[in-house]
């Protein structure tokens, strides 16, 4: 009697999207990473210059990650279920926009701070600046969300 050869399991729609949403997310990773590592190459003025530094290349390169990553978090915000979907919505409603205020109100009293981190936030110039700036605000958003997220589990448990 022989065996018959087994044939590869289809993967049910769930486990295709979170198998997708897995690869997707490494690949999004790797391309922030390289992306990042091409800025930092191309504002070096001792490294030889290549085509990534032409104005827009980056900036081109960014938009596609960000389609990525949104295309990724669509298919991943399919496959959680309801009760992590209000974790989410809100976490970031709340966490986020009170981290936000508190980063913008941290920003308002800017003038009060020591002359060295002041020098810092303010940058070498305003573009630098608005990035670091921009930089506060979203580290402060992101935080109040991680805040929020992990008090709507432990309210829960």
């Amino acid at each position: 009697m022989t065996d018959a050869p087994n044939k590869p399991q289809r993967l049910s729609g769930e486990a295709r999207r979170s198998r997708i949403f897995a690869i997707g997310l490494g690949v999004s990773v790797c391309v922030g990473l390289i992306i990042g590592g091409v800025a930092g190459w191309s504002q070096d003025p001792d490294l030889p210059q290549g085509p990534l530094s032409v104005p827009g290349v980056i900036p081109a390169l960014a938009l596609a990650g960000i389609a990525a990553v949104t295309w990724v978090s669509l298919i991943w915000w399919r496959t959680i279920d309801e009760l992590a979907r209000q974790a989410h919505a809100t976490a970031w409603f709340w966490g986020g926009s009170l981290g936000m205020t508190a980063g913008w109100l941290a920003l308002s009293f800017a003038s009060v701070l020591p002359p060295p981190l002041l020098a810092w936030l303010q940058g070498p110039d305003a573009a630098e600046a608005a990035w670091r700036g921009g930089t506060v605000v979203a580290a402060a958003a992101l935080a109040g969300y991680g805040l929020a997220w992990a008090a709507f589990w432990l309210r829960r448990r």
